[in-house]
């Protein structure tokens, strides 16, 4: 008798009580991933340039008339927009081939976002490394918790993808809105994890995983060499990532813990979680720091590793309808008798 079966023949299966514990542990797992993505809104980034010299500390408007500013400009390719360098003005006495940091503080655009932990604690420029350190700090926190009480894993690479396009909503371009794009994203999850469930097993793990991680890396890549100034396209991009990889993220939970025989499965899930939170340090740093820096280097490290991944996920082995290992030499292909006697109901025994 295989221990599922003695789990199945003495405890019942998926019952009431099974359920109700179920629903009460998935309550904490509802402010957990509101603490996982508050820090994209809470240090929301802010149009800003460097305050002059002569200006007020107060009553200040970023949106002063440009030329007037001795500060350098940033235009489009065009020169039709044009905004103050966030991060130099030049120097003064004014000289105009000569800049300088912002020695006397910054002016944010307030306009769409009244306040955010980037203007309360001037989080930008050479400080704006300081953002990736908080949002990575969270999954510092959910490695050593992972090593200690280790019950569920992923992957570094979902786990990096599935972070850094949820922290960074607006990096494949388009013009698109920081919120907006937020929600649709976390709506595209709901029909993904639904399409989940219907194929899961039917056309079993591999598939899905695969193919999720393929098309995930298709709609990256993509956006080097599509359009990037029209939303549609940057939003469809968007979307599919999001649903993509919510799939693939999907699967590994159901995935992951059979690839693993019974007797490390529980350690070995731990070790999974561990590993997956080195994807989200990097993710930290990726959407929230070098995004901004250059799309580019979000896009492309994405959209290769999930397609490495993709290839790579075509070499494991199938689990669908398949009995879960019990021991390391069953995995191994060394199968071992196991006793049913050990097993059977102590009230059947002599």
């Amino acid at each position: 008798m295989k221990f599922d079966e003695l789990l199945y023949s003495h405890l019942g299966e998926f019952g009431r009580y099974q359920k109700m514990q179920f629903f009460l542990v998935c309550i904490p797992t509802l402010f957990t991933a509101m603490h996982a993505l508050s820090w994209t809104f809470t240090a929301a980034d802010l149009p800003h340039r460097c305050r002059m010299h002569d200006e007020p500390l107060d009553n200040v408007l970023y949106n002063n008339n440009i030329s007037a500013l001795r500060a350098p400009v940033d235009c489009d390719k065009n020169s039709t927009h044009c905004i103050p360098s966030g991060c130099l003005r030049y120097q003064e006495p004014f000289a105009e081939n000569k800049v300088e940091k912002c020695v006397d503080g910054y002016v944010y655009d307030n306009t769409n976002i009244s306040n955010s932990a980037i203007s309360r604690w001037e989080i930008v420029c050479e400080r704006a490394i300081i953002k990736p350190i908080v949002q990575s700090a969270y999954y510092v926190g959910q490695f050593f918790g992972s090593l200690i009480f280790g019950f569920l894993g992923d992957r570094p690479v979902v786990s990096m993808v599935y972070y850094g396009v949820s922290m960074n909503p607006t990096f494949l371009g388009g013009n698109v809105d920081m919120y907006v794009t937020f929600i649709f994203g976390a709506a595209m999850e709901i029909p993904a994890l639904f399409i989940v469930y219907l194929l899961i097993d039917r056309i079993g793990r591999k598939p899905l995983l695969a193919g999720g991680f393929l098309l995930a890396s298709i709609c990256l890549l993509s956006n080097v060499v599509l359009p990037k100034d029209i939303m549609l396209i940057s939003m469809a991009q968007y979307l599919i990532t999001k649903g993509a990889i919510t799939g693939v993220y999907a699967t590994i939970y159901t995935f992951t813990p059979e690839l693993f025989p019974t007797v490390i499965r529980n350690s070995a899930m731990g070790v999974c979680s561990m590993v997956a939170r080195v994807g989200a340090v990097a993710a930290s740093y990726f959407a929230m720091w070098l995004g901004k820096i250059n799309p580019l280097l979000v896009v492309l490290p994405f959209g290769s590793l999930a397609l490495a991944a993709g290839v790579v996920a075509l070499l494991l082995p199938e689990t669908n309808g398949r009995p879960l290992p019990e021991t390391i030499e069953e995995v191994e292909g060394r199968v071992v008798a196991v006793d049913e006697r050990e097993l059977q109901d102590l009230t059947a025994r002599d």
